[in-house]
């Protein structure tokens, strides 16, 4: 995540410890069991969130997959959207993404 934060400096990268955020996660029904977990938004909808390949061009791919030009995905809903409306507003803490 380090590397991919350090190849796209124009997005927002955050990093949450589901282990340390337990009633952050429990209070919008979100339940992590599978690393690495990432949520993808654009502002605060979210876009994708699930468990990817541990390995950085897996994400550059969704990333591409995303937020490619003419690319206009639909936002999902539930507990994605409510942690992404929450992360959104977040300036602390280390500026990694994944959750």
């Amino acid at each position: 995540m380090a590397e991919l934060a350090a190849r796209h400096p124009e997005l927002q990268w955050r990093w949450l410890d589901v282990e340390d955020e337990a009633e952050l996660m429990d209070s919008v029904g979100i339940d992590i069991e599978t690393f690495p977990t990432v949520l993808l938004c654009r502002e605060d909808r979210a876009l994708f969130m699930g468990a990817i390949p541990p390995q950085a061009e897996a994400l550059l791919l969704l990333m591409d997959r995303l937020g490619g030009v003419g690319a206009a995905p639909a936002g999902i809903g539930g507990p994605a959207a409510a942690l992404a409306a929450h992360l959104w507003g977040r300036q602390d803490g280390p500026e990694m993404c994944a959750v």
